[in-house]
């Protein structure tokens, strides 16, 4: 059941804080959670230290749910509470201490009713669940149930489905759902809860989220392994069992599962979900997630996720300071790394200058500031005038993505541009991202040429060069030729492929057989002009190409660097110029 989809109900108790001492990555530490909770930060920060102690402490629960407390040893001698079983601890107690110390490792778990549970880890003493209530003492499990009325939800470690499951009894999969064994009983909970509400929504969600996929139901059948069960999905009209699937959607159907069994708990817990999944299902997922009535704490990694935030959900850890930090207005200078172990960038020099410039390659910003030299001495100057991240491949989602992102952690003024290669696309694709992008970027820009390398590649510079490494003079034209063509049928066919593909999904009543033909006399006529052809063929390429054909001959290569020298001003483009200009004006 989800919030949009069920009528108004009494305010839940809710775990409101935690706080760690001398546990393991922290000496003392402590996150606020709200109803959705967001835990970023680089690898190491101590996103999964956190996450680590609510899954202990939903071991816990089920222990204290289910039995009467007993005096116990610990720190706080002569309390009543429940030793937890280590062998049923989900993570390691051989080093829950800070550094390995002498001293009790302690988790604290504040409830919006006023009452508080404590997780001591001993090292003599194992693991020990003492529940507060300041004046009542607790002696039954019934009495537990009534002064912390909580439960956890956890997404386990995912896994491939069984190729061929075995149906297993009900208490089975009930006992299995919060382990790595879960995915081994998936269709056995479902064969359980088939006639279920909650296997209705799974239905309508798996439906809206994945394109043309369709879940039909739950099936038992007897052979000679015993009784089996398996689950039937129409993809595209074809049925199939979910086994065939592909792991991508199994993981997608077993993460939904947990988050509608989750429904009725107080808090669900999820360590990174976006590990296995496209960017779009990790928006769907955050959508979900905000309308379950379940609070929902969940470490990430993903721009994708960060972007789809609001910045109050948002929680920076850090190991090095005493609490998790929320996004501001003024983003603290520590902020820092958010993204880091993903783009490999600093976000202070983001942070500190309010701007950054977004491009594909490693090279690329090296080569605007190259051109940019041939126009002004001062234009695109420093190797620290502009931050610049580095995204490879014509990634447009991910770029947008990435912006949205920034924007949540630094803020709506930091301003941005964006330089993506033009590959195989049409002219009219480039103008509709363009368009796409204006909100995002204060500078969007797709190159006309097919990347930025193409930019050196004109026909008088290839000719001064090319001359110079030959000793006793030499014919430019026929080298260059020679290379081109041999890039011909690459370049045709992803020109007239990308161009009848987008032409299509624009408008699909649009033949392909003349729309392949209307880009095979375009090219035709862009290839009969060097100067056009090179434009549309890919620079690097060439560039490879024709020092192999040179080097073959015993001579040196050709640089971007002697290319550029031998470039006028006037050679570049307008669009370059322009594009220039305002990447320096940011």
């Amino acid at each position: 059941m989800f919030r949009d989809m069920m009528p108004d109900m009494p305010d839940r108790v809710r775990i409101t804080r935690i706080r760690l001492v001398n546990f393991k990555a922290f000496t003392s530490y402590s996150v606020v959670l709200e109803p959705m909770t967001m835990l970023v930060g680089p690898n190491n920060s101590g996103k999964s230290t956190i996450i680590g102690a609510f899954r202990a402490l939903s071991v816990a629960l089920r222990t204290a749910r289910s039995r009467k407390p007993e005096p116990v040893m610990s720190t706080d001698s002569g309390r009543w509470g429940y030793r937890i079983p280590t062998d049923h601890m989900p993570i390691s107690l051989e080093n829950a201490q800070h550094d390995y110390s002498d001293s009790d490792a302690v988790a604290e778990f504040y409830l919006s009713n006023g009452r508080k549970l404590t997780m001591i880890f001993s090292p003599d003493q194992g693991c020990v669940l003492i529940p507060d209530t300041e004046k009542t003492i607790i002696r039954s499990a019934a009495m537990f149930k009534k002064e912390f009325p909580i439960t956890i939800g956890v997404v386990p470690v995912l896994g491939p489905m069984e190729h061929r499951e075995t149906l297993v009894q009900e208490a089975t999969t009930q006992r299995n759902l919060q382990t790595p064994r879960a995915s081994r009983n998936f269709r056995s909970y479902w064969w359980y809860m088939r006639e279920t509400e909650d296997f209705t929504i799974l239905q309508k969600h798996i439906s809206e989220s994945w394109d043309g996929v369709e879940i039909n139901g739950v099936e038992m059948f007897v052979d000679e392994d015993g009784t089996m069960v398996h689950m039937m999905c129409t993809e595209d009209r074809i049925t199939r069992e979910v086994y065939w699937m592909g792991f991508g959607f199994q993981v997608w159907l077993q993460i939904m599962t947990h988050v509608l069994r989750s429904d009725d708990a107080n808090l669900l817990i999820i360590d990174e979900p976006e590990t296995y999944l496209h960017p779009a299902l990790q928006r769907y997922l955050v959508n979900i997630l905000r309308n379950s009535t379940a609070d929902c704490l969940l470490a990430t990694h993903s721009p994708e996720i960060v972007s789809d935030a609001e910045r109050s959900e948002i929680v920076l850890v850090d190991k090095k300071k005493k609490s998790g930090k929320r996004i501001s207005s003024h983003a603290h200078m520590a902020a820092l790394d958010v993204l880091g172990s993903k783009f490999n960038f600093a976000l202070t020099d983001v942070i500190r200058q309010r701007k950054v410039l977004i491009v594909e390659g490693d090279s690329d910003f090296k080569y605007l500031k190259i051109l940019g030299r041939k126009l002004s001495p001062t234009v695109l100057q420093g190797p620290r005038t502009l931050p610049v991240i580095t995204i490879g491949g014509h990634r447009a989602d991910e770029a947008r993505s990435l912006a949205r992102a920034m924007k949540t952690i630094i803020g709506r003024d930091v301003k941005m541009a964006m330089i993506l290669d033009r590959d195989y696309r049409p002219d009219a694709e480039i103008i509709a991202l363009e368009e796409a992008f204006q909100s995002e970027f204060s500078v969007a820009h797709i190159l006309r040429k097919k990347e930025i390398e193409n930019y050196f590649l004109t026909s008088s510079a290839l000719e001064i060069v090319i001359l110079s490494k030959f000793p006793d003079g030499g014919r430019t034209g026929d080298i260059i030729n020679q290379v081109t063509e041999s890039m011909r049928i690459t370049t045709q066919s992803q020109w007239v492929t990308r161009y009848t593909e987008y032409t299509q999904k624009v408008d699909p009543r649009r033949d392909p057989a003349t729309l392949s033909g209307q880009a095979m006399l375009d090219f035709e006529k862009r290839w009969t002009n060097l100067e056009d052809r090179l434009q549309i063929v890919s620079g690097k390429t060439f560039l490879r190409e024709l020092n192999s054909a040179l080097q073959a001959q015993g001579l040196k290569a050709v640089t971007i660097t002697q290319l550029a020298a031998a470039m006028r001003g006037t050679d570049i483009p307008s669009e370059m110029v322009l594009l220039l200009r305002q990447v320096a004006s940011l």
